[in-house]
């Protein structure tokens, strides 16, 4: 609720703002007394706008999420500045571009954005190492200490093999940059003691913060896997936490660290319907309208733990996998595909890629997403928790066996 209310404040100040943008004009975001502030050039002289537009920062959770920016602020550390340009509700042909007079002397790193932001490094303190996974060029930007690297190397090793088509692809398209930051160091404002981040498939970047760089390998499953989510598909956000969520439900090996596992994913179920205002309605209907009061955590977690039961039966079935079919999406896009609504374009590119296991897939899709209120997923799966003999929901155990999956990823 608090977090709404701080949407809701923030979006009225965004909304006051915009009348202070300069319709087909660069409006440059500068450094201005400590915070960055979005301002014009006029008569040769810069001058920051009277009312601050927020600068993106889709990386904050929670109450951190949207106000804390509405005056520059919340997106720098120490020797770390991250800046993603307003893009809600700016009119046409305004554009911006970051200047950062005398950030870090010498020693300043920049990394751009493709018309997105900008990010600025103190390369005392950050290294880029640069490599290559399976053809596709690879560049890291971290401290040298940041653990996180080599979880991010290890996940982009992973889903290369995963998703070659879309691994062709990225290695065509240019380089893949990840860049790591830790709050212990930073000491970011607001301090980011739960995993954050941002990916953009298009322009193949990724951002991920931590406190520690520590226990973090879900989070970089879903923001560096995100680089190989599929396009112009409304699913596909909720799509790369399927693939994080059973990528370290793969790692367990013990039987207790399964259960855990999978008890732990059913309670993140749980837990986004019971945000739900209208459990009448499904799953489709509220990533359909994503900004429907509690459409987010099912477009984004909620659906993650559906696909994944879907992928579990297709796998334990011999039928292709969930990973197939996003990797033939990847290697042949929608071509022939004609359905509308993205449920059913999902299931018509099954249908192409495995032709006799789609009547199976089409009707598990249409019984979990379509058919069923989110009433009746909430008590089946909290009758699936029964069963198996999960604890409460929202067990500590469930959430630190992921910290111990970390540690088997990275020592393979």
């Amino acid at each position: 609720m608090f977090a709404s209310l701080l949407f809701l404040v923030s979006s009225a100040f965004a909304s006051n703002c915009i009348r202070h943008y300069t319709p087909d004009q660069v409006h440059s975001i500068r450094l201005d007394s400590g915070r960055w502030k979005v301002g014009v050039e006029s008569d040769g002289h810069w001058a920051a706008l009277s009312c601050r537009p927020e600068l993106r920062s889709e990386f904050f959770d929670g109450a951190n999420a949207y106000a804390l920016d509405a005056d520059g602020e919340g997106n720098a550390g120490k020797t770390a500045h991250f800046l993603f340009y307003p893009d809600v509700d700016v009119p046409r042909g305004v554009s911006f571009e970051a200047e950062a007079q005398g950030l870090f002397g010498a020693d300043r790193l920049e990394i751009p954005l493709p018309r997105t932001g900008q990010i600025y490094l103190n390369r005392s303190r950050y290294e880029q190492f640069r490599t290559a996974i399976r053809g596709v060029d690879v560049e890291i930007d971290a401290e040298p200490a940041n653990p996180a690297k080599v979880a991010a190397l290890k996940t982009l090793d992973l889903y290369t093999g995963l998703f070659p088509s879309r691994a062709e692809s990225m290695a065509k398209q240019g380089k893949v940059t990840v860049v790591l930051g830790r709050n212990s160091t930073e000491e970011f404002y607001p301090k980011w003691l739960w995993p954050n981040g941002r990916h953009n498939a298009n322009h193949l970047f990724a951002v991920l913060f931590s406190q520690d760089g520590n226990g973090v390998l879900e989070h970089t499953f879903h923001e560096v896997g995100g680089l190989f989510r599929i396009l112009d598909n409304e699913y596909a956000h909720g799509l790369t936490w399927m693939a994080a969520y059973d990528q370290m439900q793969k790692l367990a090996t013990s039987a207790k660290a399964k259960l855990l596992r999978q008890c732990g994913d059913l309670s993140i179920a749980m837990r986004q319907i019971e945000e739900i205002a209208d459990p009448s309605k499904s799953i489709e209907y509220y990533i359909e309208n994503v900004d429907t009061a509690g459409g987010y955590p099912m477009y984004a977690w909620g659906s993650a733990v559906f696909w994944k039961k879907i992928n579990t039966e297709l796998e334990a079935n011999g039928f292709a996998s969930m990973y197939a079919l996003l990797d033939s999406i990847h290697r042949d896009g929608w071509e022939g595909i004609n359905e509308r609504r993205d449920l059913d374009r999902l299931k018509a590119a099954y249908a192409r890629l495995a032709p006799k296991p789609a009547p199976f897939f089409a009707e598990r899709v249409d019984q979990l997403f379509r058919n069923a209120t989110l009433s009746e997923l909430l008590q089946a799966t909290k009758e699936e928790r029964r069963q198996m003999g999960c604890g409460s929901a929202g067990d500590l155990r469930e959430f630190f066996v992921s910290r111990d999956l970390t540690q088997v990823f990275l020592a393979r």
